[in-house]
């Protein structure tokens, strides 16, 4: 278990950001407790077996996400959207109101300019993790209430995957999978996972190649 002492002083460190940033933000009524995304925050040292933040779980891939943006945000409210790292770039281009340059590839993010107007909009259903552990590739779908970890070997199928199914609206904490008690949701989730292409899995092998030359 992670030292409260240093759970401490990262709620600590994460409230000042709060405070520095003006209590600027998305979000609203709708939006839920600011408090519960700080306290997501200050669970992110370890969990699940792991002493690192690198992992498919909330303690590590849940972070505080602050956006001030005048004219746009409007102080102290908050939004329960998922988004992460690939919508910066939109976000803050379109915020500044800098044209965001062309590329040869499409850009994965997308923008959060509608939920910062409006705290109840969503632009996204979900946000896809990626963890590799060893030769077990783990890919996590997290939407607003649920977490689902699907853990597999680079050169196993899908159906001799390893699920889980965390509740983080009845259990933050994410200590009970409950994967086999809704199997139609884990299924739902899991179609989602696959709208992803596996080209991961040979990446992965060519990574395994490298290291070992």
């Amino acid at each position: 278990m992670t030292d409260p002492r240093v759970l401490r002083e990262h709620c600590v460190c994460g409230r000042a950001h709060r405070s520095r940033a003006g209590r600027g933000g998305a979000g609203g009524a709708c939006g839920g407790n600011g408090h519960r995304a700080l306290g997501r925050e200050w669970r992110s040292l370890g969990g699940h077996g792991f002493s690192t933040k690198h992992t498919n779980y909330e303690q590590d891939a849940g972070v505080l996400v602050i956006i001030v943006g005048p004219g746009v945000t409007r102080p102290g409210t908050v939004t329960r959207q998922t988004t992460g790292a690939v919508d910066r770039f939109v976000r803050l281009g379109e915020i500044s109101g800098l044209p965001l340059p062309r590329g040869p590839q499409p850009r994965d993010g997308v923008s959060l300019l509608p939920v910062l107007r409006d705290p109840c909009a969503r632009v996204r259903d979900h946000m896809l993790h990626v963890f590799l552990r060893g030769p077990v590739l783990g890919r996590a779908i997290r939407t607003e209430r649920h977490r689902l970890v699907e853990w597999r070997r680079v050169e196993d199928p899908p159906a001799q995957a390893e699920l889980e199914r965390y509740d983080l609206e009845g259990e933050p904490g994410q200590t009970e999978n409950l994967a086999d008690a809704r199997p139609e949701l884990v299924r739902e989730l899991r179609r989602i996972l696959e709208r992803y292409p596996a080209l991961g899995h040979a990446g992965c092998r060519r990574d395994r190649r490298i290291r070992r030359t």
